[in-house]
């Protein structure tokens, strides 16, 4: 388990994170049938048009978290955010490139406790 900052995250699912790029062939259930994996990415190559816009301007994430508060009760948060360094301040990410040396980085992937629940 890697631990940043307090939050402990599976080594798997951070290397995972670190290589979405190569979304779906390496994934943190690795052990999925590889044609599988082939067809979801044939799949979502297909889509993307769909998913994804040019122009940033336009771009909306909506994201919806679940919690529950020190009575018991569920409180829902709704954020509208406009960009995905927005996101990563939310979320906590502050894992970035170093200004000196790009092939190093400094900062967490994970600063900030999850929510019982997050949609995005």
């Amino acid at each position: 388990m890697t631990v940043k900052n307090g939050i402990q995250l599976p080594d798997d699912f951070t290397a995972s994170l670190l290589s979405y790029t190569r979304y779906p062939r390496f994934i943190v259930a690795s052990s999925t049938y590889g044609p599988a994996l082939l067809a979801i990415r044939e799949r979502f190559n297909r889509k993307k048009a769909k998913l994804f816009v040019k122009n940033a301007d336009k771009i909306v994430i909506p994201i919806r978290e679940v919690d529950k508060t020190p009575s018991g009760q569920f409180l829902v948060t709704k954020r509208n955010l406009l960009t995905e360094s927005k996101v990563k301040e939310w979320i906590g990410d502050t894992y970035e490139p170093e200004p000196t040396n790009p092939a190093k980085y400094r900062g967490s992937l994970a600063t900030k406790p999850d929510p019982l629940c997050r949609f995005m």
